[in-house]
């Protein structure tokens, strides 16, 4: 043996066996949790066809649309039925009953699944509400539940009507600069900094061109190669490319802006206090700041957090949806797209809707 060390003769069937151990430990122990699982949900429908170990039903949702593919198993069996996903038992409902119960009535009992489903993201949702659980949830609850009232509302049409806008406006620029040949924009980009914008504005007051500044170099990169990692995992792993690499970057440098704005807000809060005057932003962050009692590094950290939740939970679906509903009503059913005109002509042109909200009818009157 190399360096003078003479191993035992059984040293090689000795690793061996123990590996073979460990392997079938492993095994067992994921048998055995598979077995309770299906004991305790044995009166719910399962969803044949998991022939794969460990990958179950998730070679059906690898290709075309996942959603269509849910709906379907569901509608065919009662709205309430589980699979096998990547080695673990998943319930999928649609019954407003067993949601609520699920949400609300006994919300403490279940867990959120860290592990897989939000493993991607937890770089930008970190110890924010959506991945807080116990103490640490009620007080990020508490804590939100100031800013997060019907009110808030009130700003937020004047704050999506300016920036549909700036979006139209920017759409008619680039047709001019290209005038008498085709257009290509990509919509879903430009939708992804329209809702960051709004959301930067709600919750930071923050001006188009500050979020334009910011969010797309440093928080879309981040999202993007999140996504990417959903489908691909491997990619946490190669940390030779250039996606990890301008990941990591983005993410440092997102995370010393959002904990500079948070202690900014802070100072400029303490100093109005100490002047006897409001707040000069008055926006939901601002809302939230004034019910911290203790300031401290780990509540920066916790803020940052909640504020990178903001921004995702604020922008990625909306922009998602958007993209998705354009693509639906030019692409495949331009018939109604005529039908949102003639509601678009009803509620916005004939109040009135040019600079503001205020001749809107209310929304039981809607």
């Amino acid at each position: 043996m190399p360096f003078g060390v003479d191993l035992p003769e059984n040293f090689v069937p000795v690793v061996l066996g123990l590996m073979f151990a460990a392997w079938a430990g492993i095994v067992t122990l994921y048998v055995l949790k598979r077995l309770k699982n299906n004991a305790l949900m044995a009166p719910i429908p399962y969803i044949s066809g998991a022939f794969i170990p460990y990958l179950g039903h998730a070679v059906y949702l690898a290709g075309g649309q996942p959603w269509d593919t849910f709906y379907k198993w569901a509608s065919g069996c009662g709205w309430t039925c589980r699979l096998l996903i990547l080695g673990r038992d998943v319930l999928y409902t649609s019954e407003p009953k067993l949601i609520k119960r699920i949400l609300q009535t006994n919300q403490r009992i279940y867990r959120k699944d860290l592990e897989l489903s939000y493993n991607e993201f937890m770089c930008i949702l970190g110890r924010g509400l959506v991945t807080s659980e116990d103490q640490a949830w009620v007080r990020g609850r508490m804590l939100l539940s100031h800013a997060f009232r019907i009110d808030i509302l009130d700003d937020i049409p004047d704050i999506a009507i300016r920036a549909t806008k700036r979006l139209m406006n920017s759409l008619e620029g680039s047709k001019e600069k290209k005038s008498g040949s085709v257009v290509c924009v990509d919509l879903a980009e430009s939708f992804r900094c329209l809702t960051l914008q709004v959301i930067a504005e709600a919750v930071l007051s923050f001006t188009p061109e500050e979020s334009d500044a910011v969010f797309p170099s440093l928080y879309l990169p981040i999202v993007t190669e999140c996504n990417e990692r959903v489908w691909a995992p491997w990619r946490k792993l190669m940390f030779w490319s250039s996606g990890f690499r301008h990941r990591a970057q983005c993410l440092e440098k997102l995370n010393d802006f959002l904990a500079n704005v948070v202690r900014q807000r802070w100072q400029s809060l303490q100093d109005a206090k100490a002047k006897g005057i409001a707040p000069a932003k008055h926006d939901i962050f601002g809302t939230c700041l004034n019910y911290v009692k203790e300031f401290s590094e780990d509540t920066v950290l916790q803020l940052r957090d909640d504020l990178k939740t903001f921004l995702l939970a604020g922008h990625e679906t909306s922009a998602a949806m958007l993209s998705w509903a354009v693509y639906e009503l030019c692409c495949r059913h331009p018939e109604y797209l005529e039908e949102l005109r003639r509601e678009h002509e009803a509620v916005f042109v004939s109040h009135g809707k040019a600079n503001g909200t205020g001749s809107l009818p209310s929304v039981a009157t809607l």
